[in-house]
């Protein structure tokens, strides 16, 4: 009995596994600034530590925001031309687009864009979030209205919220993007 009890506990195990996990190092990609010598070798510590491949890792050559927090912000143009396009064709070029479901990024990477592109009034918007919304298909798109009924914000909805499926690219688009970062190179590790 306490056989057969082990061997239904490993094959739920496996089933849930299979169903919800949201995959493992394989489905991680990692971006560090090739400007930037403290987001190199965070990365090279975060590749090691959790077996990344090394086929996994794009490297992209923008401000370095490790420098000075003035770095933190990158134009509009400038994310698109330095950030975005090389992670985009880096995925495809390496045929990752489907397989990758976690972009991280790394200390030395700017943190926001210089304006607001949707044109919301609550400041600009993060390059963690405009990764995330790289690629969505049929995103709900939400406009935000003050008391006059003025559009003020636009916000993309969260396809996920209330619901039982895991995350995946290929359902819907879009990435679940974090960050490695910290005020000092040792914080960022950690």
């Amino acid at each position: 009995m306490r056989i057969s009890l082990t061997v239904i506990i490993i094959l739920f195990t496996l089933v849930c596994t299979s169903a919800f996990g949201l995959g493992g190092p394989e489905n991680v990609l990692v971006v560090q600034n090739g400007n930037s010598p403290i987001s190199q070798r965070i990365c090279a510590h975060y590749v090691l530590g959790r077996r990344i491949p090394s086929g996994n890792v794009v490297t992209i050559s923008c401000i370095d925001s490790s420098i000075s927090s003035a770095n933190e912000s990158i134009s509009p143009g400038n994310y698109t031309t330095l950030i975005e396009e090389p992670i985009r064709s880096f995925l495809a070029a390496n045929n990752l687009t489907y397989q990758i479901q976690y972009i991280v990024l790394t200390k030395g990477i700017p943190i926001k864009l210089t304006i607001d592109v949707m044109g919301g009034i609550y400041g600009p918007q993060s390059v963690d979030s405009m990764l995330a919304a790289m690629d969505l298909t049929a995103p709900i798109i939400i406009d935000v209205t003050n008391e006059q009924q003025q559009v003020v914000a636009t916000v993309y909805a969260n396809q996920y919220w209330w619901s039982y499926s895991p995350f995946r690219h290929e359902d819907r688009g879009g990435y679940l993007v974090t960050r490695l970062d910290g005020y000092t190179e040792v914080e960022a590790k950690s």
